[in-house]
């Protein structure tokens, strides 16, 4: 009662269609993370997945609030700060795997995005595991210098409260 059907079957359309842009949706993303070391453009992924590059660009503000752009590098910086870890690759190296030709337009891009140059957010990860490698044994000789190593206090009681060292090593992302 009340419901016409025809409006049911707009309703099932409707989804029908819904479930189908999700699908295109999530193989545009999924293109995006198999391509991003490529050139790469929203009419070349358009083209892969099947639809129109404005349909596309309008997929990606409705389901992800940013453009086909913004997305795409937001996937290459974060593929970047992964990259800039590994002490052996070097700046060029991490630049070309990410989908970048020119280090200096990469470095303009991921400081835009992160507020530090690659260099320097690599320096900082540096720094940050060097803290976190001598925390531990600092809090190790510490604890040994007090008598009190094997997780006990002095009147064999087991000590519960991680120290500030133990704290903190669980915030540092693993390298």
């Amino acid at each position: 009662f009340g419901v016409p059907e025809t409006s049911c079957c707009m309703i099932v359309i409707y989804k029908n269609r819904n479930i189908r842009h999700t699908r295109v949706f999530i193989r545009a993303k999924e293109y995006i993370w198999g391509h991003y070391n490529q050139e790469i453009s929203l009419r070349k992924t358009a083209e892969a997945v099947g639809i129109n590059p404005c349909y596309l660009s309008h997929l990606f503000r409705k389901e992800m609030g940013v453009s086909f752009l913004e997305y795409l590098t937001s996937v290459r910086v974060s593929i970047a700060k992964k990259l800039l870890r590994q002490k052996s690759l070097s700046m060029m190296d991490i630049c070309l795997e990410v989908g970048y030709q020119d280090p200096s337009h990469f470095a303009k891009i991921f400081k835009n995005r992160e507020g530090l140059r690659p260099t320097e957010y690599r320096k900082q990860l540096i720094e940050l595991n060097m803290e976190n490698i001598q925390a531990p044994l600092c809090w190790l000789f510490g604890r040994r210098a007090r008598g009190d190593l094997g997780g006990r206090t002095g009147q064999g009681e087991i000590s519960a409260a991680p120290s500030a060292a133990e704290e903190k090593l669980d915030e540092v992302p693993d390298p």
